[in-house]
């Protein structure tokens, strides 16, 4: 099925990131949490999830090329 190729490729894609950008992937495209509860919970300002959310999805993009 499509649906469960494309969620295999995501899933490789984000074993590949390192921990720190996948963990920042997984909390907010997965469990839908807000870039504030992710600084919260990462103890981290709202400006660096922010800053690895976009790094985190350009080296997504590329492994999903």
């Amino acid at each position: 099925e499509q649906s469960s190729l494309m969620k295999d490729k995501v899933e490789t894609a984000i074993s590949k990131l390192s921990d720190k950008h996948a963990a920042i992937i997984r909390m907010y495209h997965l469990e839908d949490m807000s870039y504030e509860a992710i600084a919260k919970s990462l103890k981290i300002p709202k400006g660096s999830v922010m800053s690895r959310l976009f790094h985190a999805r350009k080296k997504m993009q590329a492994l999903l090329k």
